[in-house]
Order: structure tokens, then C-alpha cells, then sequence
């Protein structure tokens, strides 16, 4: 079965650990191969006409030539002239195959000390020049440093989400650093940043990765010192901030902070700062709205007098909306929603109703002692839904409309609720006696059994359910057999949502299905999700239109040798390999082999182009083997003096086509 959706392709680019999965060789089958459908057609025509002007595979510096950090490796790894081999032996890489090693240190930097930017184009290290230390970023050292300051990442270095820009923070001399992209961002004095004794520099990107924060501390010799927050290299007003910092908030879009502190001298924590400055009015918490422009705040109040009653103000940007017992705000990530959960004490107990752009929604009050837990959001930020317990019963309250009642909602006490990507459906778990319902959309499904919660697509509007003995799409059983004596496990959508696969596991064997449908030739390897050594039950492709992974034929008469699957074709490879991946335009494959002690084979399409010695220092066994927006793949490896950076780009004359063809 194929979900159809007309939504256009993302490209997603998976992060692998390059932990290849070994298995015992014994000789025996041969691969077998479907015929080929449309898609492959497109691909094979495409690498033939890619092949009649494919150009001489790129080679690296000849050997023996000093390498510099930052520059290419002169000796990357072993690339013998000869025939293409497979597991052993000399080989050539295709014609056209662009090998780029770059130096981003000496070999003898422990793996713990380097970090890695998300999607691997930018690496950076700590070594020690001297007694000092210093960073090299992409191999490029940067000024010599008498401390590193806690806080960093892995190698001292941290990066923005987006993978452009790094920051760290040192001591040199009598001052603390802060280097952004390589440069001095700000400075300070020691006693100033806590950079004495347990010095920690917390610095961090926004998740836009516009912007660079950290916090600091004034040494005035106090186990309760004033601290500052400071965003881009200004810094806010020095202060008490709430439970150090943790209650810092970012709107949306990433562009604005807020924190509420205590001024020196104040005993109590009613101010707050905004980008820096200290806002006009009081606050105890603090949200931005989805639209990163509106404040939704409270404050707390407490009356005069021998019994002292306290109550609690609702603000928005400052101006009062709503005041109760208590007030707790919950806005979406986008759009200008916000709905407050308002209590009001009474005898014999207490109740709860929801408040909805400014207005009291009174079907939601619930009965004395009834309370609301988390409220959640549909994607666009147009809907809301939350639950609410009492009595003996738990119900979701969405859109201003009370849903059926049963004894619990969730999975263990979890209460969790969502939507579709799409935001067309609104989905949750529901029990009453030991029975278990799906509900999508206010509809039942048949009775289920040790379910787990709904996981959804990442786009338009599927959901998947995996129960003991069934598996829901969109709230409807997928026609599988008997499941009773399997386990499904590893699910997930396709990047482009059209697409779902999960792995059934039984007496036979792991097997595959994708869109209900069984791949039943072969066993999956691997046992499912992200495992222990680092390897992945299967990978979609970016575009959504191909899944790989590793396999074993399903015969009890065939070897254990480990093929690499694409779809229902099969190559048959050996033993020691592992960590397949796609290329960012889906049009190559990537896999790993260990062929030695310490030494490990990367194949491109099948063909090997790059071998070269594991960096094992520091219990990181080979490095990260991320795929890039470019169509090339980056690993760590070594030679025998630098540690390398490697990019490979694969031909043009080869494909998955020419991998997996006839």
C-alpha cells in the first residue's frame, strides 16, 4: 500500500557514528534482485549519460610531503593502483572520485577532544601548544589560551545549530575570552566571569543561530554571587537570576531572550530583563508568544492583613487580562494563541477553566477538584487541546469542546495528546479497565493491546500506532497477519511523510515492511532505532523514494554474510560491514567496512574509493560518518602523523542504479 500525498521531497541528512556492525563470513548464496521499476530506469539512464563524460578520479599529493593543518593531507590513506577489489586488495577509485582529506590536528589529539559541527562540514580541536592550549579550528589554530573554560563543547569549541558559526571561551592572562567564528567577541575581567576555580562559561547559540549568549559571574568572594546574562556581546544588568538562569525563555524566531532576576539589594524576584534591559514592569514567569513579539507574564500577589489571601495576575505585555488563585500561561510555537488555565479555590475543593484569547471558556470549568495538565497545539498554532483530570475520569478538552471521559488518556499517567503535521487531526491514547483505544479525530479504534503512543509524520497528515497485535495507520489496522508472536519495533515515516516502514521481529527473523507491504527475502541486521553500537535498522532516502539497509537473506539454507538492500534488491557484500547511508541527493550509497586492526574501507556505490587507519584514541572508534548537502560523505581518519577530516565525493558514473542494477 503507498500513501500519496502531493507534497514535494525534503532533503533530510542523517548523522551516523561509524561503529561498523561485524559478522561472521560464511560462502554460500548469491544476491538476488527484482526487476527493475521506473525509478531505477530513470537512474541507470542517468549514470550512463553521466559516464560518456565522466572525468579521471581526483588523486591525492604524493606521499612524504609535510602536512600543515588546514591543508589537504599528503598521504590521506592507502589507494593502490589496480582493480576494483572489495574487501581486500588493491583498488582504484572510480574515475571522477574527489577524495579531500583535510588536517585538523596531530594523530595523537584523543577523540575527546573534538567536536563536530551538525552535518559535519566543521570540525575543531583542543591541543596543547607548550603549556598553553589552543583551538584549531578546521585545522586552523587560533591564539594561545592559558585556560579553557568550562561550559564549551566536546573539543572547547560548541556550534550553532546551523552548523556556520563556533564559539568558545578561554582565560588568557588576567582576562576571560570569548571567540566567535575565530575572532574576539568580548573580553572581561577574570574576577568578573567566574573564571577562577570552577570556571564555566555556558555559551550557546539561539536556534536561529543568529545569535551567541552566555552567562557570568562576579567573583565577590560569596557562595551567592551577582551574575549577568549576555546576549551578542552586550551584557544585561548584574542580578540574581532565577535558579541560575534556568528560567531564561527565547521567542520562537530565536531573536529575544527573557529572564526574571532579582536586583541587588531586592529581596524579592518581580523584575525581569528582555534583550538585555530590564523590562518596565514586573513579572514573576514569563513566555513569549508565538509571534515573538507579545509577552504573556503573571504576577504574584499577596493581601494585608492577620490571614493573607494570595492571588495571581495574568499580563499581557504588561497590561492585566485575568486575575485568579492562580495563572499559567501555555502559548503555541507560531501564531498569536494563547490560552491561560485558570484556578479557583472554593469548598468543598478547588476547579480549573481555560482561558482563550482573552475570553473565559466556560464549558471548560471543570468539577471541584478537577485539574488541567499540559495544553498542546496543532502545528499551525490554530488549535489547542488539553487534558484534564477528575473525579475518577480523564477527558481532552479541544477547541472549546469536551471530549468523551475514560478512566486515564496516555500512556502511563503521560496524558499525551497530539497533532498531525498537517494539523488536520488531533490523536491520543485513551483506557477505561484495562482496555486501550486509539482516538483520531473523536473516533474509536478496535480495542488494543500494550500500545504504543501515536507517532506521527513529519509531514501532512499520517499517524502510525503500534500495538501488540496490530499496527494503525491513520486510526485504520494495516492488514499484516498474525502479530501475536512478533515484535514491531523501529518505526518511521519517510522524510516527505508518503512513506511508512517498521520492522516485525519473530522466531524467522527481522523483517522489513514498508507501506504494509513485507520486503520477506531478506532479515534486517540491525534490531531497530538508533542501537547501542550505533547503527540504524534501515535509512530513507532524502527524497523519500528508496530504503537501505543491512540484511541477511531469509533462507535457512543461505551464509550469514551481510547484503547491503535497497527496495527488494540485494548485493551481496561479506562480513565487517555496516553503516549504510544515502547521499544528500539520493543518488548514491554509502557503506564501511573494517578490513584489518584499525584499519577500515569506504565504498561508494558499491565500489571502493577511500581506506585509511581509524582514529582510536579517546573510546571514539572511528569517527562520524555524516553524509553532506553537497553529495559527499565526511569521517574522521588517520595517518601516520595528522588526524584527517576526509571528504568523499562519489563519480557521477556511479549510482545506486549501477550499485543495485543488473
Amino acid at each position: 500500500m503507498l500513501l500519496r500525498l502531493s507534497l514535494k521531497p525534503a532533503v533530510y541528512v542523517s548523522r551516523f557514528v561509524l561503529v561498523l556492525l561485524l559478522a561472521t563470513a560464511v560462502v554460500g548464496a548469491t544476491s538476488s534482485t527484482a526487476a527493475a521499476q521506473s525509478v531505477w530506469d530513470q537512474l541507470k539512464a542517468q549514470a550512463k549519460k553521466a559516464k560518456q563524460g565522466a572525468t579521471p578520479a581526483a588523486q591525492p599529493a604524493a606521499p612524504g610531503q609535510p602536512a600543515k593543518p588546514g591543508q589537504p593531507a599528503t598521504k590521506p590513506g592507502k589507494a593502490a593502483a589496480g582493480t576494483a577489489a572489495g574487501d581486500s586488495g588493491p583498488f582504484t577509485a572510480p574515475a571522477g572520485t574527489v577524495i579531500t582529506p583535510l588536517v585538523i590536528g596531530p594523530s595523537s589529539i584523543p577523540m575527546s577532544s573534538v567536536s563536530v559541527s551538525p552535518m559535519g562540514v566543521h570540525a575543531s580541536v583542543t591541543t596543547q601548544s607548550g603549556s598553553r592550549s589552543v583551538v584549531l579550528l578546521d585545522g586552523v589554530p587560533g591564539p594561545k589560551l592559558d585556560k579553557m573554560l568550562r561550559g564549551g563543547g566536546q573539543g572547547g569549541a560548541i556550534y550553532s545549530p546551523d552548523g556556520n558559526h563556533s564559539a568558545y571561551c578561554a582565560a588568557i592572562g588576567t582576562q576571560w575570552v570569548v571567540f566567535e567564528d575565530g575572532q574576539q567577541q568580548s573580553a572581561g575581567p577574570a574576577t568578573a566571569s567566574g573564571a577562577t576555580g570552577s570556571a564555566q562559561c555556558e555559551l550557546a547559540f539561539s536556534s536561529n543561530s543568529k545569535h551567541l549568549y552566555y552567562s557570568s559571574i562576579q567573583d565577590i568572594g560569596l557562595s551567592n554571587s551577582p551574575a549577568r546574562f549576555v546576549w551578542d556581546g552586550k551584557p544585561g544588568p548584574w542580578g540574581y537570576p532565577g535558579n541560575g538562569f534556568s528560567y531564561v525563555v527565547f521567542s520562537p524566531d530565536g531573536d529575544h531572550v527573557a529572564y526574571p532576576f532579582t536586583p541587588p539589594g531586592s529581596t524579592t524576584m518581580q523584575q525581569f530583563v528582555v534583550d538585555t534591559q530590564v523590562a518596565p514592569y514586573k513579572s514573576d514567569t514569563i513566555k513569549f508568544g508565538g509571534d515573538g513579539i507579545h509577552i504573556y507574564s503573571t504576577i504574584r500577589q499577596t493581601s494585608a492583613g492577620p490571614r493573607p489571601v494570595q492571588t495571581v495576575t495574568g499580563l499581557i505585555d504588561g497590561k492585566a487580562v485575568v486575575k485568579a488563585d492562580d495563572v499559567r500561561w501555555f502559548v503555541p510555537s507560531v501564531g498569536t494563541m494563547a490560552v491561560a488555565v485558570l484556578t479557583k479555590n472554593g469548598s468543598p475543593a478547588f476547579s480549573e477553566a481555560l482561558m482563550v484569547g482573552g475570553k473565559l471558556v466556560a464549558a471548560s470549568q471543570t468539577p471541584p477538584g478537577g485539574r488541567y495538565g499540559n495544553v498542546v497545539f496543532s502545528p499551525d498554532g490554530k488549535h489547542y487541546a488539553a487534558i484534564a483530570t477528575g473525579g475518577s475520569g480523564a477527558w481532552v478538552f479541544a477547541d472549546g469542546k469536551k471530549q468523551q471521559t475514560y478512566q486515564s488518556i496516555g500512556l502511563s499517567g503521560t496524558g499525551s495528546v497530539g497533532y498531525t503535521a498537517d494539523s488536520s487531526a488531533l490523536e491520543y491514547l485513551a483506557g477505561n479497565s484495562g482496555s486501550v483505544w486509539d482516538v483520531r479525530n473523536g473516533e474509536e479504534s478496535d480495542a488494543l493491546m500494550m500500545s504504543q503512543a501515536p507517532l506521527f509524520a513529519p509531514k501532512g497528515g499520517h499517524s502510525l500506532v503500534i500495538s501488540l497485535r496490530a499496527v494503525l495507520l491513520d486510526g485504520k489496522p494495516l492488514q499484516l497477519g498474525d502479530l501475536s508472536r512478533s515484535t514491531t519495533m523501529a518505526a518511521s515515516f519517510s522524510p516527505d511523510g508518503q512513506h511508512v516502514a517498521f520492522v516485525v521481529q519473530n522466531a524467522q527473523g527481522r523483517t522489513l515492511y514498508r507501506d504494509g507491504v513485507a520486503q520477506s527475502a531478506y532479515s534486517v541486521v540491525n534490531t531497530g532505532g538508533l542501537t547501542k553500537d550505533g547503527t540504524r535498522a534501515y535509512v530513507w532516502s532524502p527524497d523519500s523514494q528508496h530504503i537501505g539497509y543491512m540484511c541477511r537473506p531469509n533462507n535457512p539454507a543461505a551464509n550469514n554474510d551481510v547484503y547491503a538492500c535497497v527496495d527488494d534488491k540485494a548485493v551481496r557484500l561479506g562480513s565487517g560491514y555496516g553503516n549504510f547511508a544515502f547521499s544528500a541527493d539520493s543518488n548514491h550509497v554509502f557503506w564501511g567496512k573494517v578490513i584489518g586492526q584499525g584499519v577500515f574501507r569506504v565504498f561508494a556505490d558499491g565500489k571502493p574509493v577511500y581506506e585509511g587507519k581509524t582514529p582510536e584514541t579517546g573510546g571514539m572508534l572511528y569517527g562520524t560518518w555524516e553524509p553532506q548537502p553537497d553529495g559527499s560523505l565526511r569521517f574522521f581518519s588517520e595517518d601516520a602523523t595528522n588526524l584527517l577530516r576526509v571528504s568523499v565525493m562519489p563519480s557521477s558514473s556511479t549510482t545506486l542504479a549501477t550499485a543495485f542494477g543488473n
